[in-house]
Formats: C-alpha cells, structure tokens, sequence
C-alpha cells in the first residue's frame, strides 16, 4: 500500500509491502503457539513501530478472507493460524529480517503474558467519597488465594498498585504471607521476578 495513511509513523526498515506484513503476523502467530486477539497484536506493532495501524486492520481482514486466519473459539475475539497461514509462516517468514520478527516477537510474548496475568488475577478500581480503593485478588478453586482492598488517594496510586502486582503476583502474595505470619524463612528469600509488562 503506497497511500501515506498506511505507512506513516512506522521505523526505517520496517516491513513495505503487504505481503511482507501478512508474512510476519504468521510468523508471530506460529511462534505464540496460543490464540491472540487484534488489541494484543496492534499494541505489539504500536509498541515496535514496525507496523501502521491502519495498514495492519485492513490486512487482518484480508488474511481472514484469504484464509490465513482464522477467529478463535472462545471468549473474546483472537487469531489463530489455518493450515495456510501455518505454511505461509514456515515458506516465507524468513523474508522479514530476523530483527524485526524477534523485536515483535518479545514484544507479542509480554503482551500474551500481561493478557493471561489479567486471566488469572483480579484487579478492581473503586471511587469512594474520599478517595479509592483497590482490590487484588488472587483466584482459586473455591476460596481466593489472597483477597485484599487497600485506601488510596488517587487513582493514579491504585494504578500503580496494579501494575505492580500484576507485574508480579506471586511475589506480591509471598511478600504479605511472609509479614502476616512471620514465617519468612520457610517461605524463603523474597526475590522480584524484574518483570515490567506496562511501559
């Protein structure tokens, strides 16, 4: 697509044609292994600047129509490869330089990771009359693992809280056993993972 709207903002080097992009949202599926939704991969190409937004909308549907892809089964809307796209990935993935493919490839790698750490945990924001509240929670068969609502002022502070437990669960869950029990040497040494899945 030679039309300035599709290729504006998007790096040096970054993929020209079409059909270099269709090749690498194949490869990026066939390496996640795992259904991914349109949000996860535009954020991975807006993130990467490798990619234009609207360059990438209009060939999603084109490779759903051509029979690259194919939507999920399942709750919210996400890709998976064909037998097609599948071939495709495995023909002419190698025509997008290894750099770009491995730089969305970490960046599509943390946003299914931030995706099943949304899944898996709960984080809920509430106003109050006087500030928020923040509740996390850590969800089992049964009974929650962890369950816990914390006053803050802001909400920038709750999105703080947020982002930070969801960078590392079980860290956040060990660190308030180990100080609500006083047991931290059967729990061992508490150790963040470094994770950062929010920018």
């Amino acid at each position: 697509m030679d039309n300035g709207l599709f290729t504006a903002g998007v790096l040096p080097g970054a993929p020209t044609h079409d059909f270099e992009v269709k090749f690498l949202i194949c490869a990026l599926l066939e390496e996640a292994g795992e259904p991914v939704s349109f949000d996860q991969l535009a954020i991975t190409f807006q993130k990467t600047g490798y990619v234009n937004y609207f360059e990438f909308s209009s060939l999603v549907q084109e490779m759903l129509t051509q029979g690259h892809l194919r939507e999920a089964s399942g709750g919210k809307p996400a890709y998976v490869l064909t037998e097609h796209g599948h071939k495709a990935a495995e023909e002419f993935a190698h025509t997008v330089p290894l750099s770009i493919r491995e730089r969305c490839g970490k960046e599509l790698a943390r946003q299914l990771k931030l995706g099943r750490r949304l899944r898996e945990n709960e984080v809920a924001i509430h106003k109050t009359q006087d500030g928020y509240t923040v509740t996390i929670e850590i969800p089992d068969i049964g009974t929650p693992l962890m369950n816990l609502t914390l006053f803050m002022p802001t909400r920038g502070h709750c999105e703080a809280i947020k982002r930070r437990f969801l960078n590392d669960p079980q860290y956040f869950y060990k660190a308030i056993l180990s100080i609500a029990t006083g047991d931290r040497r059967s729990l061992g040494p508490l150790v963040e993972s470094g994770e950062n899945l929010f920018d």
